[in-house]
């Protein structure tokens, strides 16, 4: 078997995974945000981090300030929330601002801060890789890289 099959099966099993975890949620929490007390046990397959080199190269180079972020309060949130593992993605406008070499090194950027998330904190969080997209030879390599070489999880 391939390895992009195999990549393919892999993924479509977190995705699987990640929406059990959603419609489970959904069924027990009658509303409400705070978790119940107890372990936590939802899985967040939507959740946005700012990488600080990201931050400051929207901030240097265009003026915006992203919002305040940090592993500790995402993790307060979550736990908050019951949230045991978050699969984290970078905030928008993401990587594209029409620069390849500029997309291409922010994206490299996010993926190895959120690969190193998963890594400081085991169990809590995972990653969804940043591509720089419409840049297709640069998101198929940045693939290769978060795969082959960060070993990340998508």
């Amino acid at each position: 078997m391939s390895i992009d099959i195999q990549r393919r099966r892999a993924l479509a099993g977190m995705a699987a995974l990640g929406g059990a975890g959603v419609l489970a949620g959904c069924e027990t929490t009658g509303g409400r945000v705070a978790a119940e007390p107890g372990k936590p046990h939802r899985i967040d397959v939507h959740h946005h981090m700012v990488a600080p080199s990201y931050a400051a190269d929207l901030l240097k180079t265009s003026g915006i300030r992203t919002v305040r972020w940090s592993p500790q309060q995402s993790l307060e949130d979550m736990d908050r929330s019951g949230i045991a593992l978050s699969l984290t993605s970078l905030i928008q406008p993401a990587v594209w601002f029409g620069d390849v070499a500029r997309g291409r090194r922010l994206a490299r950027e996010s993926n190895e801060y959120a690969t190193t998330l998963a890594r400081d904190y085991p169990g809590r969080f995972g990653t969804f890789a940043t591509l720089p997209l419409p840049d297709t030879e640069g998101s198929v390599a940045e693939i290769a890289y978060v795969l082959d070489v960060l070993k990340a999880s998508a």
